[in-house]
């Protein structure tokens, strides 16, 4: 049963005297009880916001101009204030990608799990030992000792920063967890105990996760399924042991050929050639033509949509018609 159905998504960011960006289009998105999937794709692909339009956390310039975003049954996209605040309790969270910027500077971790906690009563405002208590399982959770509650956040490392807004994440409980970039500008080393953490507390609690990131390499170690993003949309989603071995769309041949096997007597890398499009000005037909080796005239002229290929999905014309699928128009 999905428990997060997203249908017809939009966003758009329209700053003062500036053009309208479309940021998300007509994004349809199910995740399903108890699954890890990955977003992945460019900087400026609209991963980030497709986030945020998930949980809620948009602010302007950005909108959500249209589509249905339904929680457990309920639609999230139409409620504000007190009713949203309900749907957050037990319900979904957002990890953002840089744990220096989602904590206070000025605050103790104690003082960030007691401002959660007492944001989200339903009774009395929590004790300072309920805090203490609550806080220090929740640390020791993603591999934090209970010291950590009375630091401010410049005294912790990058990692252990990442962790703590992890655990954060967890105070109330979510059924539904999306983490934005939760690696960034963190080493190798770091980056693999952090993802360690965070697939090990998935799979112990069941939470439904969601990890958005530019690194296909770190989504496909780490989830179970692959959304592959490209100007606004989602154009592949199979399985990742599927998208591994067979990538339907030309973008997610290409993203995959910018890695290489590092066991190898010789590395190649490659790369991706030109840039993405300018979403104030959405082209016409296939977004990814321009760059793409096997673009043919009805690619740049209308836009495909996801059809069945293999095991999962993808937006391509070619590959549809060599493997006699019909292309959605």
């Amino acid at each position: 049963m999905a428990i997060l159905q997203a249908d017809g998504v939009n966003v758009a960011y329209q700053a003062y005297r500036s053009p309208r960006v479309h940021a998300v289009r007509d994004v349809d998105l199910s995740l399903e009880q108890g699954q890890f999937a990955g977003l992945v794709g460019e900087s400026g692909c609209g991963k980030s916001t497709l986030g945020y339009a998930l949980t809620r956390m948009l602010h302007p310039p950005a909108r959500l101009e249209s589509g249905r975003i339904s929680f457990d049954g309920q639609d999230i996209a139409r409620l504000q204030g007190e009713r949203l605040r309900r749907s957050r309790r037990n319900g979904f969270a957002l990890v953002l990608q840089s744990g220096m910027n989602a904590l206070n500077p000025v605050r103790t971790v104690q003082r960030h799990f007691g401002d959660i906690l007492a944001a989200h009563a339903t009774g009395r405002r929590p004790s300072r030992a309920a805090v203490q208590e609550h806080g220090a399982r929740l640390l020791d959770q993603v591999g934090l000792d209970a010291d950590t509650l009375r630091r401010y956040p410049h005294e912790l490392s990058g990692g252990m920063r990442q962790r703590v807004v992890v655990a954060l994440a967890l105070a109330l409980d979510p059924r539904l967890i999306v983490f934005d970039e939760p690696t960034t500008a963190l080493d190798v080393i770091v980056q693999h105990a952090v993802m360690q953490t965070i697939r090990d507390l998935q799979r112990e609690q069941g939470f439904t996760g969601l990890l958005i990131s530019h690194d296909l390499g770190v989504v496909l170690e780490a989830t179970d399924r692959v959304l592959v993003m490209y100007a606004g949309r989602i154009v592949e989603d199979a399985p990742a042991r599927d998208l591994l071995s067979g990538p339907h769309h030309p973008y997610t041949e290409a993203l995959l050929r910018c890695y290489a096997d590092p066991r190898a007597e010789e590395v190649e890398l490659g790369g991706i050639p030109g840039s993405p499009p300018d979403l104030s000005r959405p082209p016409a037909g296939c977004p990814f033509a321009p760059r793409c080796g096997l673009a043919e005239p009805l690619c740049r002229e209308v836009e495909p949509e996801l059809t069945p290929l293999g095991r999962g999905l993808a937006a391509c014309h070619v590959r549809a018609r060599e493997e006699g699928v019909p292309s959605a128009r």
